[in-house]
């Protein structure tokens, strides 16, 4: 009888597959249902947004000649006219993959969200058999099966892939990206000049593909052109040449759909996203606070270089380096902390609290995380110089193959089984991508587009330690101890402000805050009673990022208790969220709003009123006109109705200037209120 043997690379392939699909539909099950799981019914930001451009794809044409541009809580230090003065009017908000995906699935089939979630599982598990694959082309078989293992418990990468977010599919599109890298450097040599431009295409049109999904596309085709032109540059100026004509004409296939739209609707050719200068501006100005490694409103220098740049990439980029004023001392101190920034608060996911999660399901709370990584990472790439350095010092004077980093062997305990090119292109893309995220404040969720190279060397870090033990090089032992301490203290050093509090009502809190712009009256009250305790219980640790979503929270409470008539809670809201932030434009606008047109005995809030309309005006340089509107509102309130008369005129000319008629019509109604020596009252719209 003929015994068939499997091939032990697909059968291990096979296994890592199912076991990432065991896991991420278990862990789909435990939160189905949760606020988690409905967040896109309140997103404010990044899925609200996809969403809302599905929409318009759908209802308004696929070319979206009008795309969304959405005006977050966060854009309120300019007018939303003034924001789209900042791009091109016809350039998507964001790269748009992700809202055509979600537009034909919802074009295809009744109830498609389900679905793009759980296709975005699947889409996961196949990244955990490109980590397999990527680490068993460097390193064997042993080590791409615990690259593979790793990323199927990675917590933070299933927590985010049934999201309705990019992320899941676009660590696919690197893994994928990076694979082929590894794949085309490692059998070069066995190559010929069709091969070569065949896959040099196929990798560029990958490319091409993955900048309609994703802004970081420039950093990966920069990794993509540098690395096989350096590669096939050892083989003649001929071949290098061909590899990025190849890559070229790949790239611009995959992305030529989206160029074709731009064209048809006269955006630039290459355009993908309008966001992109304005958030480099915003983060690498002199004047960004905490060197702009964390989000906040723009500032008045930033407003200034973007109106001067007029939407042009290298105005802003001139206007950036003008305001340091040639000092390369505060450039480089801002940078430093963007950079700091990008390994810290590793585990804790923007929108959502992953602690929180994490410790009331249980496959998350089990699951290995960055700190697993990080040490074994980097003592794999130090033991990797050390060998690299050894081997070239072995070989000088020989006549070893150029381009192995260990001598030739046969055992099956040799470390790799690619050339040291594999090793380079995965160092050339962290090293990119990280400096491509401190040019940007960094939140969680790109940073796991870093995750892929930490997931691959923590397994190679496994297979070096093996393979010493089993080889008996004893002395070694402590050598790898001793990296993985310095890893744990150099991570330790730069996370030193994210360990969690012991106590969890400060995890509790920080899921709290950020639903409270949801539906559920539980979590208002969760929000209400938790924000006095972490105030009072962690003073410390209540930083600037969860002031800024406390004041956001409040906000939205406030909004909902208003329209649901319950005026004197939503002040307390309103109060709260100025508290938290005292500098908010919108929080001032809607207390002050609130305490000068609520029905009731108002004297006691009048001056209260004013004080906060003329604080947001301030903000606003006066140039606002639904916050002068308020600021008419205050007076007429107080019965200066002359001073309420000047300023809602006022406010009604600029309206009319923005073109903006709906309001232009509302205070000119609140005119006639205040000519009759009335104050404007909600219950008299």
């Amino acid at each position: 009888m003929k015994i068939i043997r499997a091939n032990p690379t697909i059968v291990a392939a096979a296994l890592i597959f199912l076991l990432a699909l065991c896991i991420r539909f278990g862990y789909w099950s435990q939160y189905c249902g949760t606020a988690l799981d409905r967040w896109h019914e309140w997103d404010q930001t990044d899925m609200s947004t996809y969403l809302e451009q599905a929409r318009l794809l759908r209802t308004e044409g696929w070319l979206a000649k009008d795309p969304f541009r959405p005006y977050h809580l966060w854009h309120a230090s300019a007018s939303e006219q003034k924001w789209a003065s900042w791009v091109n009017p016809r350039v998507f908000y964001q790269a748009p993959a992700y809202s055509y995906v979600l537009a034909a699935a919802d074009r295809l089939f009744d109830d498609s969200l389900p679905l793009v979630k759980a296709v975005q599982l699947i889409i996961g598990a196949g990244t955990c058999v490109l980590m397999f694959l990527i680490a068993f082309r460097l390193a064997g078989l042993f080590a791409g099966c615990l690259a593979g293992i790793l990323a199927c418990l990675y917590a933070p990468l299933f927590y985010f892939e049934p999201q309705l977010l990019r992320v899941g599919p676009g660590v696919f599109l690197l893994a994928l990206i990076l694979f082929c890298l590894v794949f085309i450097v490692g059998r070069s040599s066995k190559l010929g000049t069709h091969g070569i431009v065949t896959l040099c295409v196929g990798v560029g049109l990958l490319t091409g593909l993955f900048a309609i999904f994703h802004e970081m596309s420039k950093v990966m085709i920069a990794v993509v052109v540098t690395s096989l032109a350096v590669h096939f540059g050892c083989r003649g100026i001929r071949y290098a040449a061909t590899a990025v004509l190849a890559i070229t004409i790949g790239y611009l296939i995959g992305f030529s759909p989206l160029m074709a739209r731009n064209i048809a609707v006269g955006a630039p050719p290459f355009a993908v996203s309008g966001m992109t200068s304005i958030l480099f501006v915003n983060c690498n100005e002199a004047t960004a606070p905490a060197g702009g490694s964390i989000p906040t409103q723009l500032s008045p220098t930033a407003i200034r270089i973007l109106d001067q740049a007029e939407g042009g990439t290298t105005e802003a980029l001139k206007g950036v380096w003008d305001s340091y004023s040639g000092d390369l001392g505060l450039l480089i101190s801002n940078w430093g902390q963007r950079f700091a920034m990008i390994w810290n608060k590793w585990e804790v996911p923007a929108n959502t609290s992953y602690a929180f999660y994490m410790n009331i399901m249980g496959l998350p709370k089990w699951m290995p995380d960055f700190r697993w990584l990080f040490p074994a990472a980097f003592s794999a790439v130090i033991i990797l110089g050390i060998q690299v350095v050894r081997a070239k010092l072995a070989s000088f004077g020989s006549e070893h193959k150029s381009g192995s980093y260990d001598p030739p062997s046969s055992s099956p305990t040799d470390l790799s089984t690619c050339s040291l090119s594999g090793h380079l292109v995965l160092l050339l893309y962290i090293t990119a991508m990280a400096a491509s995220l401190s040019l940007v404040y960094a939140v969680a969720r790109y940073r796991l587009y870093l995750v892929p190279f930490f997931l691959v060397y923590a397994a190679v870090f496994v297979k070096v330690v093996v393979v010493d033990i089993r080889t008996r090089r004893w002395l070694r032992i402590p050598l790898a101890i001793c990296l993985v301490l310095i890893g744990l203290y150099i991570h330790n050093q730069v996370t030193r402000d994210d360990f969690r509090p012991q106590d969890p009502r400060i995890d509790d809190y920080g899921v709290a805050v950020n639903l409270a712009s949801g539906v559920s009256e539980p979590e208002h009250v969760l929000v209400a009673r938790l924000a006095t305790h972490a105030k009072h219980d962690y003073p410390n640790k209540v930083g600037q990022s969860i002031t800024i979503r406390a004041a956001e929270a409040n906000f939205w409470l406030g909004q909902k208790k208003m329209s649901d008539g319950k005026s004197s809670e939503a002040i307390g809201y309103f109060r709260n969220s100025v508290q938290w932030v005292s500098n908010n434009p919108i929080s001032l606008n809607a207390l002050a709003w609130v305490l000068a047109t609520v029905p009731g005995d108002q004297n006691d809030d009048s001056s209260d009123a004013i004080k906060y309309a003329t604080a947001a005006c301030e903000l606003t340089n006066y140039v606002e006109p639904m916050v002068l509107d308020t600021l008419a509102a205050t007076y007429a309130n107080a019965g200066d109705y002359p001073h309420a008369v000047e300023i809602a005129r006022k406010a009604a000319a600029l309206a009319q200037e923005q073109d903006n008629q709906a309001l232009v019509q509302r205070v000119t109604e609140r005119l006639v209120v205040y000519g009759r020596g009335e104050p404007y009252r909600l219950n008299g719209r």
